[in-house]
């Protein structure tokens, strides 16, 4: 929660990505609920009990009110994909 924002430009959060399998885990794409969202995740290949920074920068410009948005990583666990 960013709380109240102007409007006039750009936020970006950093979120830990942990990895509590006993496999590696990959991501294989990056779900943005905008268009006004770019997000990454470095390493894309997190090691069992490792972490990743998944980085989301909003593009805010000229948006008012209440934002709601969300990033989701679809990732391979194994021979599994899971969201």
């Amino acid at each position: 929660d960013f709380g109240e924002i102007d409007g006039s430009g750009d936020v970006t959060a950093r979120f830990e990505v942990h990895n509590g399998h006993d496999q590696l885990v990959e991501v294989v794409r990056v779900v943005k609920g905008c268009s006004c969202a770019e997000a990454a995740v470095e390493p894309r290949t997190i090691q069992p009990g490792g972490t990743g920074t998944l980085t989301v920068r909003w593009r805010v410009i000229g948006k008012q009110g209440g934002i709601s948005e969300s990033v989701e990583l679809v990732c391979r666990v194994g021979e599994r994909t899971e969201n």
